[in-house]
């Protein structure tokens, strides 16, 4: 919305392929054609960066023309594939450094070269933890969509410690005791955000900073309720906040 339509296309291109590998735990029913799904994608970037040559495909052909144009690394992307492997084991993070894990690896790399392609600055020290929050805000908003699929992000030690499991969730008891794991993710991601402050950012960098603090926010206000439908619904006045946001110097 805040970008030029050149920018806009290739952050398109940048973000459908994070979209084709993000969902490949959702649209395979083995582990292996999971795999084989990702490898295709190592494949079809190995061709392009070493032969010049793209596959047929819609996402593969915009996304050769973000990377001839930025010079976006490959090894981000190959950081992004292997992140999506995870997806394909079905565990859940066994604490909450390693739920920071997996929304760095995730989240960090995709935010780094959207930044590059804003010609912004990728080794901006707010990207990091900015991108880790505003994961950790959307991985909250979406628990009754994973534990739809059979998934589970939330940290298993802190889960245990509420005196609930996964296989209590999916029978639907125990929600009301899931808040204060809700809770602790909250804080992390509100510390995350402290401790990228607000100074000496990039456009692209501050727009996340505000989204994510408008749904920790909002996820706050709902006492930390995750299962809350209101939760659903975009925060008030969004847009606006992006705007302002966005016409800072």
């Amino acid at each position: 919305m805040f970008y030029g339509p050149e920018v806009r296309a290739h952050l398109w291109s940048l973000y459908a392929f994070n979209h084709e590998i993000a969902k490949t735990r959702e649209v395979v029913t083995d582990t292996n054609i999971g795999l084989i799904r990702l490898q295709w994608w190592r494949d079809a970037l190995a061709e392009f960066y070493e032969k010049n040559e793209v596959k047929k495909h819609d996402v593969m052909t915009g996304l050769a023309a973000a990377i001839w144009r930025y010079n976006l690394p490959r090894d981000t992307f190959d950081h992004l594939i292997y992140a999506r492997e995870f997806d394909l084991e079905d565990r859940q993070p066994g604490s909450l450094e390693g739920l920071c894990n997996y929304v760095d690896y995730t989240h960090t790399p995709l935010l780094r070269m959207a930044v590059i392609i804003a010609g912004e600055d990728p080794d901006d020290p707010a990207l990091q933890p900015v991108a880790m929050a505003y994961s950790l805000a959307g991985l909250i908003r979406a628990v009754p969509y994973h534990m739809g699929q059979g998934r589970c992000f939330l940290p298993e030690d802190l889960m245990r410690r509420a005196g609930i499991n996964f296989g209590t969730l999916q029978i639907g008891q125990s929600k009301d005791a899931l808040i204060p794991v809700i809770t602790a993710v909250r804080e992390k991601a509100e510390d995350l955000l402290r401790q990228a402050g607000q100074s000496e950012q990039g456009r692209l960098v501050r727009l996340h900073r505000v989204m994510t603090a408008q749904y920790l926010n909002k996820i706050k206000r709902l006492h930390d309720d995750c299962y809350d439908v209101r939760l659903s619904v975009p925060p008030a006045l969004r847009t606006i906040g992006l705007w302002r946001a966005a016409q800072k110097a």
